[in-house]
């Protein structure tokens, strides 16, 4: 069973699995709980972040590295060492990372209200 918090349309795992997982993991996790969960694009994870208050009023808790679905496609991209898009619980921070790196999960689906 799947524990969720609800924002907006979105509609999101408040249970992440305990373990960090490359983006590939990730994206095959958030795949297999079925029922159209997935990773969040950067905006709807970044949407959680209140930047004004420093926390994550949703996730009070969360600290850590979460990955988001978009690869990281700069002017810098190295086509030999992929990365893609994460964000910092702990600061709000948006950063690129390579695609092994150890990030969590939050999975989410979008609900029709």
């Amino acid at each position: 069973m799947i524990t969720t918090r609800t924002t907006a349309t979105l509609e999101w795992q408040t249970d992440p699995p305990p373990v960090t997982l490359g983006h590939d993991e990730a994206q095959a996790y958030a795949a297999s709980l079925g029922d159209g969960w997935r990773l969040p694009s950067v905006a709807e994870l970044v949407s959680l972040w209140d930047y004004a208050a420093g926390a994550c009023p949703a996730f009070p808790l969360a600290t850590g590295w979460y990955w988001c679905a978009e690869f990281y496609t700069g002017p810098d991209v190295d086509p030999s060492a992929p990365s893609a898009w994460a964000v910092l619980f702990r600061d709000g921070s948006l950063d690129d990372v390579g695609v092994t790196f150890p990030a969590q999960v939050r999975a989410v689906r979008t609900v029709t209200p």
